[in-house]
């Protein structure tokens, strides 16, 4: 569906007038009706830094910046021996994206996504804890 005024729901749009046609719907407005709210991205991992967010250590992730990755997408985090899927996965959501700040060692084309564990109610266990 195209965004113009006679698309459905687009004449209440506050942002009609920032949209473009050609624009992809992940990055029209966020108040855009159009606009796709979340998307599921897959990622390899491996087994040291699987471990390190199954155990709530690791509560980042350090990417190329593509996917257009923002706030409320669900990264699927795989784990990736070197050679081969082992079976195991985690799904967090990602809850901020940081992306162009080479001024504090951030380069170009990267990004750092901010997690939080879905689908279980996450507890790290520490030695604290025990």
């Amino acid at each position: 569906m195209e965004h113009t005024a006679e698309a459905k729901n687009c004449n209440s749009c506050p942002k009609r007038d920032e949209c473009e046609e050609s624009m992809p719907l992940k990055e029209k407005p966020f108040d855009c009706p159009e606009r796709v709210m979340w998307q599921s991205i897959e990622k390899k991992i491996l087994p040291k830094y699987f471990d390190q967010v199954i155990c709530g250590k690791k509560t980042f992730e350090l990417r190329k910046d593509e996917n257009s990755v923002q706030a409320g997408d669900i990264l699927v985090l795989r784990e990736w021996d070197g050679e081969k899927y082992t079976g195991r996965e985690v799904v967090t959501e990602v809850t901020y994206v940081l992306r162009n700040v080479p001024e504090y060692g951030l380069m170009d084309g990267f990004c750092i996504m901010a997690l939080k564990p879905r689908g279980w109610d996450f507890i790290p266990i520490t030695s604290e804890v025990l």
